[in-house]
């Protein structure tokens, strides 16, 4: 939840998602692979999008991301989720 609220409040700020780059203006760093805890390995934004790639264990691959696409609609950001993690239904 730190990501996409971080991205949330960037865009309330500054109005532009091309600036709501990790560790900019409130979003949290990207978490390299290996760098994760627990079932998830990395964290990667990039212009507001959100790719979370699990760890390979307990049965989840790494194929099975869970990705997170904001756009603006009436100066508000929506988010559609979508990923091998969906796909599967791990997640929605």
């Amino acid at each position: 939840a730190p990501f996409k609220l971080g991205i949330e409040e960037c865009f309330q700020l500054i109005d532009d998602l091309k600036s709501c780059q990790p560790g900019k203006n409130g979003v949290p760093k990207n978490i390299a692979s290996g760098d994760g805890t627990s079932l998830v390995d990395s964290i990667l934004v990039v212009d507001g999008v959100i790719t979370v790639t699990p760890r390979d264990q307990y049965g989840i691959k790494p194929t099975d991301t869970y990705i997170l696409t904001p756009a603006v609609k009436n100066n508000q950001l929506t988010w559609k989720s979508s990923g091998g993690g969906v796909d599967e239904g791990y997640a929605n």
